[in-house]
C-alpha cells in the first residue's frame, strides 16, 4: 500500500472517528461556537480525505474516471440525468409551494425538529449552507464514499458488501446529528450507490446528493421563518 493511500485512509477513518466524539450540537445550543462556524469545521473536515484523494490518484494508476467521475451517452445515464431533471425541478416546486402551505410547514416542521439545531436561521447560514456546506459535501462524500471506498473495497469483498460497508461508513460520519440520521444516511448511501450503479457515473450520485441537502436546507429555513415554533428556535 502507498503512503499517499495510507494516509487517505487514515482520513477518512479520522471522519468517521471524529463524529464519534464529536460535540457541535451541545456547542451550538450552549452558544459556544456559531453555526457558520460549524458549517466551515465542517467543509474543513470532508475536504480533507479529497485532498489526500487527489495527491493519491497522482502516484496510482487510478483517476477520477476510473472511480467513477465521467460523462457518457449511454440509455442508462441519460435516462438518468432526466429523472434527476424531474427530482430538482419537483424540489423547486416543493418549495415553493411550502411558502403558502401552513399544512405542509406543520408536518416538516415535526420531521425537522431533531436537526433544528443544525439548520440556517438567517440568510448568511443558508448561503453558506447550501453554497458552501451541501455542494462540498455532495462533491467530497461522493468522490470518498461512492468513488475511491466503493472502488476499493469491491476489489477485497465484491459489490454487495463494498456498498453496505461504504454506506455503512457515510452514516456514521452523520452520528453527530443523532443515531436517527446514522439509519436515514445509510439508507440514503444505499440510495446513492444504486444511482451510480444504474447511471455508470459518479455525477449524478453527486448532483443528487447536492440537491437533497440544498433542498433540506431551504425547507427548513422557510418553515423556520413561517412558522413560530418553539422548537424550531434551538
Amino acid at each position: 500500500m502507498q503512503l499517499t493511500e495510507i494516509c487517505l485512509m487514515l482520513s477518512i477513518g479520522f471522519m468517521v472517528v471524529i463524529s464519534l466524539f464529536d460535540n457541535t450540537q451541545q456547542s451550538i445550543l450552549d452558544h459556544k461556537k456559531s453555526l457558520i462556524q460549524a458549517y466551515a469545521e465542517g467543509m474543513l473536515i470532508i475536504w480533507l480525505p479529497v485532498i489526500f484523494l487527489l495527491v493519491h490518484l497522482v502516484y496510482s494508476p487510478l483517476t477520477l474516471v476510473s472511480i467513477g467521475l465521467k460523462w457518457n451517452d449511454s440509455w442508462q445515464f441519460l435516462t438518468s440525468l432526466g429523472l434527476l431533471i424531474l427530482v430538482i425541478f419537483y424540489f423547486i416546486l416543493s418549495s415553493l409551494s411550502l411558502v403558502k402551505d401552513e399544512a405542509s410547514q406543520a408536518s416538516l416542521a415535526k420531521q425537522i425538529t431533531p436537526l433544528a439545531w443544525f439548520m440556517p436561521k438567517t440568510k448568511s447560514q443558508l448561503a453558506i449552507f447550501t453554497l458552501g456546506l451541501s455542494v462540498s459535501a455532495g462533491i467530497c462524500e461522493e468522490l470518498i464514499f461512492r468513488g475511491y471506498l466503493l472502488h476499493a473495497l469491491t476489489e477485497h469483498v465484491g459489490l454487495s458488501f463494498a456498498v453496505l460497508i461504504s454506506s455503512a461508513l457515510f452514516g456514521l460520519c452523520h452520528l453527530y446529528q443523532g443515531l436517527d440520521h446514522v439509519i436515514r444516511t445509510f439508507i440514503i448511501g444505499l440510495v446513492l450507490c444504486g444511482v451510480y450503479w444504474f447511471s455508470q457515473s459518479l455525477l449524478m450520485a453527486i448532483i443528487l446528493h447536492i440537491a437533497v441537502d440544498i433542498y433540506g436546507g431551504m425547507t427548513s429555513y422557510i418553515v423556520r421563518h413561517k412558522m413560530s415554533k418553539p422548537c424550531l428556535k434551538t
